[in-house]
This record gives structure tokens, sequence and C-alpha cells, in this order.
């Protein structure tokens, strides 16, 4: 057989093939696709049943990559974010668990367990067009990864809150506030971690379904007057120190309040973020 007639029937069956991969492909997807829509029908159903509306527009499209991470202090950080604050900063104390840093413009302590105050001398640092757009800034100069989550005031003397991310995810009880008054900031507060969030091995984090069903045993055991989810929004909580683990977690909120529900150990917590 001449090469050029075996070369069209290599290039015509390899055209075969790929059109079969591609049809089995796409068969494969829309059998999971129909599996997921069926077993969304079946939890909505279900919550239903206890009189709590879950509407379809809550569920995840997909499963969120979830790894457990630890929390390290860095104290060359902490200098770094007071500075960003404060200028040109001197250390007043760096020993056990509290380290303070002072200038011309004011004060700022850091804990061990994240939580930090900066209060600053009026005028010390104008306000630089929008409050938002600075505060954001100065977290980014910080070393925060963060979003805004609240604003309130007016607009000449707002508060703006902003939930610290990693990886794009929020650590809920991570928080930084920003306080002005009409011309300038005058402090900013809260919790957040400055040191780096290694990943460390952990168990896997269980399906949003799974979480959901230990969620509503948790409701009905517990006799909660829960009517309605309004949300669910996967990230990390940190409620200890420095050391401590950062926790993936699948926050549910509902009309009468948020749960925070363990992604790996589907323990339940009321108790706010």
């Amino acid at each position: 057989m001449e090469w050029s007639k075996l070369k069209s029937i290599i290039l015509i069956l390899l055209v075969v093939v790929d059109l079969l991969l591609m049809g089995l492909a796409m068969y494969l997807h829309a059998q999971t696709r129909h599996q997921r829509q069926n077993a969304e029908a079946d939890l909505i159903a279900l919550f239903a049943q206890s009189d709590i509306a879950l509407p379809p527009s809550c569920l995840p499209a997909r499963e969120p990559l979830l790894s457990p991470r630890t929390t390290v202090r860095d104290t060359d950080a902490e200098a770094q974010a007071a500075a960003a604050l404060l200028g040109e900063i001197t250390e007043t104390n760096l020993s056990g668990s509290t380290h303070s840093f002072a200038s011309d413009r004011g004060t700022a302590v850091f804990s061990a367990n994240g939580n930090f105050s900066v209060t600053l001398e009026p005028g010390a640092l104008p306000a630089a067009g929008s409050p938002a757009r600075q505060a954001a800034k100065l977290l980014r100069s910080m070393g925060v990864e963060a979003v805004q989550a609240d604003a309130a005031g007016e607009a000449e003397a707002a508060e703006l809150v902003f939930t610290q991310t990693v990886e794009d995810l929020p650590i809920f009880s991570c928080t930084v506030t920003f306080g002005y008054d009409e011309t300038s900031l005058i402090s900013c507060s809260g919790r957040c971690l400055l040191g780096e969030t290694p990943v460390r091995s952990g168990d896997t984090p269980l399906s949003t379904a799974t979480l959901l069903l230990h969620f509503l045993n948790d409701v009905k055991t517990g006799g909660d007057l829960c009517s309605e989810i309004t949300s669910l929004d996967y990230g990390y909580r940190f409620t200890g120190s420095y050391g401590s683990a950062l926790t993936p977690v699948l926050r549910i909120s509902t009309n009468i309040g948020d749960y925070f529900v363990s992604a790996s150990a589907a323990s339940v917590d009321r108790t706010g973020s």
C-alpha cells in the first residue's frame, strides 16, 4: 500500500478516535451533572421536610479545595505592619506575648492571639481621597490580603471593616476595622495573621452535602427556630494563638444567625466567628 494512502487512513482513524473520546467525555459530564442535580434536589427536599428553605442558588457549583493550615508568628511582619501606619517606629516591648511599637504618629500593640490595636494622633495620617481605597492600600502595605466587609458612618466620619483572606478565601475570625474622623485615620484594630500560614497534613474535607446534613441534625436536635438558609460560604477560622490551626469551615448563614461547620470534623458552632 502506498504511504500516502496509509497516512490518510491513519489520520481518519485518529479523527474517529478523537470524536469517540470527545463523545465519551461529554456523556460522562452529562451523567455527573445529572447525578449532582438529583442529589441537590434530594437535599433541598430533605430540608423542606424540616421547614427549612435551602435555595438552589446557595449551593456551590463545585467543591472548594480547602487545606488545613497552621499559623506562625512573625515579629518582623508585625514591625512592618506597625511601620505602614506609624512611619519610623521604635520598639517599646518585644518580650512575652505582647509586642509594642511607637512613633510620633501614635502607638501599636500586637498580641500572640493575632489581636492588635493602633492608635494615631489626630491629623497624623490624613485621609487621602476615598477612605476605603486608602484603607485597602494600607492593608497591602501591612502585608495583609483582605476584602471590605462593611462600612458604617457618614462619608466624612466612618468605620471601615475588612475581612482577611488566604488564597481568596475569608478568615471569618480575622477582621480589621479602620476608624476615621472628619479629616484623618485615627485608629486601626482587630485581629489578623501577619505570619505565614503553611498548609499542613490533615483530614480530607467532607462534601458540602455531608456538612449540611450535620448542620440539619444539629438544628433539629437543638430545637433552633431556623427556617431559611441565606448563604453558604467556605473559608477559615482561627480561634487560638499563633501556632494553632487555621481550620477550614463552611459558614451557613440563616434567618437566625450564622453557623460554622468544621469541614473535616463536621462539628457545628453557633458561637459566632
